[in-house]
This record gives structure tokens, C-alpha cells and sequence, in this order.
């Protein structure tokens, strides 16, 4: 079941090579290994994309396809998976990053004073850095090492699915065959 979908929800290749601003690393780009959809790399892909997602950093996409490029893993997954971190649960994730980081560095677990301008970021970054910065880190290594554990452990379900499958009607046609004797 893993395989189909993220086949299915995958680029190919043909239609990549096409695109303008892919031109530049045309032989990187045809590297097999960036394409088979194979188990461990689909669940290395998707720790690379679920790692870049908690970073607090401009271009997480461009980063999750350059360590896919360098970890030679499935591409469209790895960028796809930082998606986890969209506009609409970038604010939460991020919190959840600052409280942990305060957790871990112990300090006080008041609230998170945001305000989204100029003035606030100048008076309160030198304040919340480390602790945002290390729940980032923590966060993603946890969604990361997550991630890779359910993709791997849902596709062997699906691989072991398959197999009892297969068993079954082989045994279903061994019966049927001792029935026509």
C-alpha cells in the first residue's frame, strides 16, 4: 500500500527532465537511486523531509532535495514530506519547539511573547534563540526517527499482507485441484 500511493503521488521523471530550473543537474538528476522506490529509501526520504520541516530556515524544500541528492534517496518524497510544515502549522510546530527547547534548557515555561514585527524580533530573538533552536533540532530528529520507523513498519505490514495473500491462494488453488481429481 506505501509503494502505490507515494508512486502514484510522485513526479516522474520524463516530466522533471522538462522543467527549466532542473536543467543545471541533469546527470545528478538521473541517478537512479534518486527515483526507485524502494523501502529504506523511501523511509530515509521521508526522515529527510520530516527533519527539514522543523527547521526554522528559509528554501526547506531546497535543502531536502540537496540532502537527497547527498543521501542518494527517493527525491519527490523528500521534498514532498516537508509540506509537513505549511503555513497553517508552521506557527504551532514552532511553539511546540520553543516549549520543548524551554524544557530541555530548563528554563521558566512562561508564554511565548510573538508579535510579527521588526521591533519584537530585535528585543526578544537574543531570549528565545537557543531554546527555539534546540527544539527544532529535537523535533526533528524525534518526527524524523518516527517517521522512518512508521514508513518501514507500514510497508513491511503491506509486503507481509501481500505474501499471506499469495499463500492463501496458492493454497486455495492446491484445494481446488485436489477437489478435481
Amino acid at each position: 500500500m506505501p509503494f502505490k500511493v507515494i508512486r502514484k503521488l510522485s513526479p516522474r521523471r520524463s516530466q522533471l527532465a522538462q522543467r527549466w530550473f532542473l536543467r543545471p543537474f541533469g546527470a545528478v538528476m538521473h541517478d537512479p537511486s534518486l527515483w526507485r522506490l524502494d523501502r529504506h529509501g523511501a523511509a530515509m526520504a521521508l526522515a529527510v523531509g520530516f527533519f527539514m520541516a522543523w527547521m526554522p530556515v528559509p528554501f526547506q524544500m531546497a535543502l531536502a532535495a540537496l540532502t537527497a541528492l547527498v543521501i542518494r534517496v527517493h527525491l519527490p518524497l523528500a521534498v514532498a514530506a516537508v509540506w509537513v510544515s505549511n503555513p497553517v502549522t508552521a506557527v504551532p510546530m514552532f511553539y511546540i519547539a520553543y516549549r520543548m527547547g524551554l524544557f530541555l534548557l530548563g528554563g521558566e515555561t512562561g508564554g511565548f511573547p510573538l508579535e510579527l514585527n521588526v521591533d519584537w524580533l530585535a528585543a526578544e530573538w537574543l531570549r528565545v534563540w537557543r531554546p527555539f533552536l534546540l527544539g527544532s533540532l529535537v523535533m526533528g530528529v524525534f518526527t524524523a526517527t518516527l517517521g522512518y520507523f512508521a514508513l518501514d513498519l507500514m510497508w513491511h505490514w503491506a509486503l507481509v499482507r501481500k505474501f499471506h495473500r499469495i499463500q492463501a491462494a496458492g493454497r486455495r488453488r492446491k484445494s481446488r485441484e485436489l477437489l478435481n481429481r
